[in-house]
């Protein structure tokens, strides 16, 4: 588990950190991808108020990110979530799923969908473990060969 203090705060998803580990977390898809389309936040969603951006921090640096925009009425979408490689395996991604899952409470969702791809193992496993249930692809991942989607109802 954890051996220093993380920090999950709000940030603008194009200021410092948060561009920094976008930058990381789409260099890191586009390896395990070669050719892939990213499907990141779009500019409009860095103006909307119902979107939430999270960074996590540890000894001074920023070592996670996580967003959570709207879908649909009621429903939430989880994007961006990224940790950097030093700091996996350390529960770093399960607190920043649970940060923004409180937080797609507070903007009022009833549910969260989220894609991910086959070659992340381990972010199928996260998923699951914290009760996403899969789900056929929805919107932009609709016949995307590599895309797994999940949902979670927020109670």
């Amino acid at each position: 588990m954890l051996d220093s203090a993380v920090e999950i705060m709000a940030a603008r998803p194009d200021a410092g950190d948060a561009v920094h580990l976008i930058r990381a977390l789409d260099d890191d898809l586009r390896a395990r991808y070669p050719g892939i389309t990213l499907h990141g936040l779009r500019p409009e969603d860095v103006r909307d108020h119902r979107l939430a951006f999270l960074v996590a921090h540890a000894d001074g640096e920023a070592i996670g990110c996580g967003a959570v925009r709207e879908l649909e009425p009621g429903v939430g979408e989880i994007k961006r979530m990224f940790v950097q490689p030093a700091w996996r395996r350390r529960g770093v991604a399960r607190q920043l799923l649970a940060a923004l899952e409180a937080q797609a409470r507070k903007l009022g969702y009833v549910a969260l969908r989220l894609e991910t791809a086959l070659g992340q193992p381990e972010a199928i496993c996260l998923y699951r473990s914290a009760g996403y249930v899969d789900i056929p692809p929805f919107g932009e991942y609709m016949g995307n060969a590599v895309s797994v989607c999940f949902e979670k109802r927020l109670t």
